[in-house]
């Protein structure tokens, strides 16, 4: 059986996990709005599915990169060093992008985003 203190320090990596995978889905869900607000409603989709396209290539080219710092012989405290700089860069790119889009003014209100589809006419 465990003891108290192997048990007690499961959960607590247990909820560490879970906290992390909150946060990076929250950060997934808020890096589309931030991409959405960049792109005319005309090419919205586009845009954002090259900012995941190119979210994707990152976390490949991050994963290898790892493997092969791994192999090399290097230690887990040094990736994780290492892999700590593009995460914060990251981070500060989105405060800052999502700051940027908060003081652009809106360009319409709501009533007048019916009048820019195709197709919707103006005295119904």
């Amino acid at each position: 059986m465990f003891s108290r203190k192997a048990s007690l320090l499961v959960w607590v990596r247990v909820i560490r996990r879970f906290r992390q995978l909150c946060q990076k889905v929250g950060s997934q869900v808020c890096a589309n709005v931030i991409a959405s607000g960049f792109y005319p409603t005309s090419s919205r989709a586009t845009g954002v599915a090259w900012a995941l396209g190119v979210g994707r290539i990152g976390a490949f080219a991050g994963s290898f990169g790892g493997a092969l710092m791994l192999s090399a012989g290097g230690s887990n405290a040094a990736l994780y060093l290492i892999l700590a700089l593009p995460a914060t860069l990251s981070g500060a790119g989105i405060f800052f992008a999502g700051a940027r889009q908060a003081r652009i003014p809106a360009a319409s209100s709501g009533a007048d985003v019916a009048l820019d589809m195709p197709g919707a006419e103006m005295g119904s």
